[in-house]
């Protein structure tokens, strides 16, 4: 897990081309702009899923992904965000294709 400033995406380009891209997008667009919505930037490589919703508990479900990185950007508010090592969770989550 990388914990950064959106002011500093462009400097993990190097992770991969996707990551470049994905920063590019972020530099060139107002994310502030953008709708609720999915919106694929290169086709099922890349793709955006823009949320616009209250966060007002903490899940009770893990978030697991097995074929694409997660790139969170919270542009407003605040989140709490936990980590915690899959191999060692007495329950294996089901890790979705995304």
């Amino acid at each position: 897990m990388i914990y950064d400033s959106i002011k500093n995406l462009s400097q993990y380009a190097f992770l991969g081309k996707n990551f470049a891209k994905a920063a590019k997008f972020a530099e060139e667009n107002d994310l502030h702009a953008i709708s609720a919505g999915h919106y694929e930037i290169d086709g099922e490589n890349l793709f955006i899923n823009v949320l616009d919703r209250e966060l007002t508990q903490m899940p009770t479900t893990w978030e697991v992904h097995g074929r694409y990185a997660d790139i969170q950007l919270l542009l407003e508010g605040s989140e709490a965000i936990g980590t915690y090592p899959v191999s060692r969770l007495a329950e294996k989550p089901v890790i979705d294709e995304e």
